[in-house]
């Protein structure tokens, strides 16, 4: 026997069972176009990341940027973490500490 009769002579249960059936179809479908866009997304994401991270400058380098390229004689505040630090230096006497380090 078919599954359904024609839907004119088709019982309340049959017509039922054939809403659900069709709403469970639909309602895979759905979620396997999010999962598709979400996985999509999350690739452009990863792309633009590592796009990124080529051109920028570490934090480190940044820092050392930031020092060297400000006006020479401008005192910077450093203060190294916790309570006071040490005091203000000239941007030129502390590139001058950075050569001697290295």
């Amino acid at each position: 026997m078919a599954p359904f009769r024609a839907l004119e002579h088709a019982t309340h249960n049959q017509l039922q069972a054939r809403h659900k059936k069709k709403k469970k179809e639909k309602k895979k479908k759905k979620k396997k176009k999010k999962k598709k866009k979400k996985k999509k997304k999350k690739e452009k994401k990863k792309k633009k990341k590592k796009k990124k991270k080529e051109t920028e400058p570490s934090w480190a380098e940044r820092r050392v940027l930031s020092f060297t390229s400000s006006v020479p004689e401008r005192r910077r505040d450093d203060k190294g973490g916790g309570r006071g630090g040490s005091e203000n230096i000239t941007v030129k006497r502390r590139e001058r500490l950075w050569m001697k380090e290295e």
